[in-house]
Order: C-alpha cells, then sequence, then structure tokens
C-alpha cells in the first residue's frame, strides 16, 4: 500500500508537514482609539478593586493603566465613571493584560440600563476626542 494506512489519508500526511506561523493578536475594534484620559472605579462584583485611568478608549472597549493586571482576569468588572455630574457603570471583561501597563477591558451589556450608560459613555469620549 506504498506505506499509506486506510485510516490515515494522503492530505494528513502533507498537512503535518504544514509549518504553522504564529500570528499577532487580532484587534477586535471596530471603531477608533480615541486617547482620553478617564478615571474608572473598577469593582468586582461588590468588591472594590480601585481606581484605574484610561491610556485610550474606543466606542466597543477602553484600556486600563494597572500595575498587575492579573487582579483582574477572569471576572465581569463594574466600571464607574462620572459623566455630565451623574454616576454611570459600565460592564465588560479583560481581554488582553499586559504586565506592568494594563489590561484591555471589553464592554458589553446585559441588561436595559445598561444600554443609557453606554451612551453616556460613548458621548463622552465624542466630546473628549480630538478635532481632525
Amino acid at each position: 500500500m506504498n506505506g499509506e494506512s486506510r485510516l490515515e489519508p494522503q492530505y494528513v500526511r502533507r498537512w503535518a508537514r504544514v509549518v504553522c506561523r504564529q500570528s499577532l493578536p487580532r484587534e477586535r475594534r471596530r471603531s477608533a482609539r480615541v486617547p482620553v484620559c478617564l478615571a474608572f472605579d473598577v469593582y468586582d462584583r461588590c468588591r472594590y478593586l480601585g481606581r484605574f485611568w484610561t491610556r485610550d478608549v474606543s466606542q466597543e472597549g477602553l484600556f486600563l493603566n494597572a500595575i498587575h493586571p492579573d487582579t483582574l482576569r477572569d471576572t465581569i468588572l463594574s466600571l464607574r465613571f462620572c459623566a455630565d455630574g451623574v454616576e454611570r457603570c459600565l460592564r465588560g471583561t479583560a481581554v488582553h493584560g499586559v504586565p506592568g501597563e494594563g489590561v484591555g477591558i471589553q464592554l458589553a451589556f446585559w441588561r436595559q440600563r445598561d444600554h443609557a450608560d453606554h451612551c453616556a459613555y460613548r458621548q463622552l469620549i465624542s466630546t473628549d476626542s480630538p478635532a481632525d
């Protein structure tokens, strides 16, 4: 049988010779990054984790400056901020941590109330964005 078995077709052997290249992390943002400095009080359920500042934001997420980003991983975070004198709360999860620099937060909303807070956040970052 020319060294082939019935359980292993010829294309499987060719696939084993393909060298897999490591790719760069994919950019998940669909909108542009905006360099804005905002303060967020971060909570893990009822536990206060601290006040963190942003490095850049987009409509889908933000990057929080944090020395130890592992403390923000593997949980749903509540991100509280002030917009127009009203305390707002976003929810999100840490999707990418860079030790010593910070963590990228992917924003999400499941409740009806989250929609209004997300709209206030988008309005805040659009007014603080630099003019083109």
